[in-house]
């Protein structure tokens, strides 16, 4: 019985002959006569060949590579719309229950374009490295501290806008957990 290598030289291979195998090529059941008739394998297609390595045998493509551009980045290069593209996920709209009564002033300071109470902090690119909102390039999404009473840190509580015009950003979420899940305020 061959070894493992030799039967899987004999598989990838299409009937080359080994050092011990002495089957030679006949017509086979389906009426090709390249079948080897101990296997009944037929040879690879034309589009591979065999070479050999120190005594291995290992197939080699000699199809052509496509020489089309690769795209590494889920962003488009079309021009933008007025909604971002989705992670296929949805953010659920934001009950008015759910949000404290700290987030009315912080929306009012970003319609203003300030003051805010962390000025290192609010207004910065927010990454969006976990992906639960939808994808679009950096520099579209910014942060901003939502106050939570008592705390002595920022806390976990935040806006998150999303649109090239700082003021009037096209869509606003908040998050009270720090980006762990959002919801999405309704345009105000």
């Amino acid at each position: 019985m061959p070894s493992a290598r030799r039967l899987a030289a004999l598989l990838l291979g299409g009937g080359v002959l080994l050092a011990g195998c002495t089957t030679p090529a006949t017509p086979g059941g389906d009426g090709d006569p390249t079948t080897t008739a101990a296997t009944g394998i037929r040879p690879a297609t034309p589009t591979t060949s065999t070479t050999s390595t120190a005594g291995t045998t290992s197939p080699r493509s000699t199809s052509p590579r496509s020489t089309s551009p690769r795209s590494t980045s889920p962003r488009s290069t079309s021009p933008r719309s007025n909604s971002p593209r989705s992670t296929g996920r949805s953010i659920p709209p934001c009950s008015p229950q759910e949000l404290p009564a700290q987030v009315p002033p912080v929306i009012e300071a970003i319609r203003a374009g300030g003051p805010f109470r962390h000025p290192r902090n609010d207004g910065v690119t927010f990454g969006n490295r976990e992906r639960l909102l939808p994808l679009e390039q950096r520099g579209y999404y910014r942060e901003y501290t939502v106050p939570t009473p008592g705390a002595s840190t920022r806390g976990a509580r935040r806006i998150i806008t999303g649109g090239r015009a700082a003021r009037s950003p096209l869509h606003w979420y908040y998050t009270a957990d720090h980006y762990e899940s959002f919801c999405e305020i309704p345009r105000p």
